[in-house]
C-alpha cells in the first residue's frame, strides 16, 4: 500500500505534515507544491487502495479527486484550518477541521497528536504570522528567548520559500525539506563504519542503548535539544 502526504508547501503544511511523520516514522510519497498551489489531489487521481493524509488545503478546491480517490478505497485522513462547505462522507474519510481564527494546520495536528511535537507547531504558527498562539505554545512547553526565536527564524524561512508562481521560482522544493538525505548519511557511515546513524533527534531518544546524549550542533540550538533530551529522561 502506497503512503501519500499531500500537503501545502507552506511553513504550515510542511510543519503538519513533518508532526505526522514523526508519530509514525514510515517511508510516504510527498505531494505538494507552491504556497499558491493547493489542487493537489489532482496529482494522484489514480492511486488505489492507499492511505492518503491532506495538510493545510481546502477540502472544496479539491473535491472532484477525493471523491474519486475515496471511490477507489483509498483512505483519506484530512487536517485543514480553511473553511470548506463541502466534505463528503465516506467511511474511508475523516476530516479533522477547524477555522477558529487563530489555530492553524500545525496546531490542529499537534493537538491531534498529544502535543508530542509541539516545536513544529511552534515553527508553522510563526510561519502564518500568528505570533501570539505560537508564543503561548511556547511558554506552555516552558520555551523562552533564543529558543523561541530560533523557531521563530525558521518558521518564516519556511513560508517566504513557498512563494513563487511554479517550483522552479523557489529556493527548494518543499518536499525536499522534508525528506532524508541518504547521501549524507551514506558518507557518514563510509567514514565511521562503526558508528550508527540515524535522521533524527527521536529516533536516538527512543533507543534504549542510549544512555546519554552529547550536544554537537549550532549555539542557538542547544537550548531546544537539550530540553528534549532531558524530557526524554537521556542524560
Amino acid at each position: 500500500m502506497i503512503r501519500y502526504f499531500v500537503f501545502n508547501g507552506d511553513a504550515d503544511g510542511i510543519c503538519a505534515a513533518h508532526q505526522m511523520y514523526l508519530s509514525n516514522p514510515q517511508e510516504y510519497t510527498p505531494v505538494t507544491g507552491v504556497k499558491r498551489d493547493i489542487s493537489l489531489l489532482r496529482n494522484i487521481e489514480q492511486a488505489i487502495d492507499s492511505e492518503i493524509n491532506v495538510f493545510d488545503i481546502a477540502v472544496e478546491k479539491n473535491l472532484l479527486f477525493l471523491n474519486r480517490l475515496l471511490e477507489q478505497n483509498c483512505r483519506v485522513l484530512w487536517f485543514d484550518h480553511h473553511i470548506s462547505h463541502e466534505t463528503p462522507e465516506h467511511k474511508n474519510s475523516k476530516y479533522h477541521i477547524q477555522t477558529d481564527a487563530d489555530i492553524n494546520t500545525s496546531l490542529i495536528v499537534s493537538r491531534y497528536l498529544d502535543e508530542t511535537f509541539s516545536r513544529w507547531a511552534i515553527v508553522g504558527l510563526f510561519g502564518d504570522n500568528m505570533s501570539l498562539m505560537a508564543v503561548k505554545v511556547a511558554n506552555s512547553i516552558g520555551l523562552n528567548g533564543s529558543s523561541v526565536l530560533t523557531l521563530k527564524k525558521m518558521g518564516e524561512l519556511l513560508n517566504y520559500n513557498a512563494y513563487g508562481s511554479s517550483i522552479e521560482d523557489l529556493h527548494f522544493h518543499p518536499a525536499d525539506v522534508l525528506s532524508k538525505n541518504e547521501s549524507v548519511i551514506a558518507g557518514f557511515k563510509e567514514q565511521y563504519p562503526d558508528v550508527d546513524t540515524c535522521f533524527s533527534l527521536n529516533e536516538i531518544l527512543n533507543d534504549d542503548k542510549v544512555d546519554g546524549v552529547v550536544i554537537a550542533a549550532p549555539a542557538e540550538l542547544h537550548y531546544t535539544i537539550a530540553s528534549e533530551v532531558i524530557l526524554a529522561g537521556t542524560h
